[in-house]
């Protein structure tokens, strides 16, 4: 399996960074690569979307399980 992480300081609040970052349907308007993005199923604690991300004629769509937890300003994808 192929991984990849980063980890950046930002000069940004938590509860700011975890409402982008949630809010993945909005990732096609801000992330230039993701060429499509749909939400497959909800849950009061996440969801799992497929995402397509795309430069030229190169893509690559894969799903992601994501866990939101708002009280620990977490979210933890896989």
């Amino acid at each position: 399996m192929i991984s990849h992480s980063e980890k950046r300081l930002v000069p940004y609040t938590a509860d700011l960074m975890y409402s982008v970052v949630a809010d993945v349907e909005q990732y096609p308007k801000f992330l230039p690569w993701v060429v499509a993005l749909r939400v497959l199923t909800r849950r009061a604690n996440g969801l799992t979307a497929e995402m397509a991300v795309g430069y030229g004629a190169l893509r690559e769509r894969y799903t992601s399980d994501v866990t939101l937890d708002r009280k620990s300003t977490r979210l933890n994808s896989s």
